[in-house]
């Protein structure tokens, strides 16, 4: 499970305007408006 400063900072790279997080679920970004995964190698570190 990714620290909340990694999913931060995934974020700010991806230029994403959003993060969702939700108990099992797996984390997500919204980039131009749409949902999207972030990369796994990233999620998952």
């Amino acid at each position: 499970m990714p620290k909340i400063d990694d999913l931060l900072k995934i974020v700010k790279e991806a230029s994403a305007s959003d993060l969702h997080l939700g108990a099992g679920s797996v984390p997500m970004i919204r980039q131009n408006g749409v949902p999207a995964k972030p990369q796994a190698e990233l999620v998952e570190a």
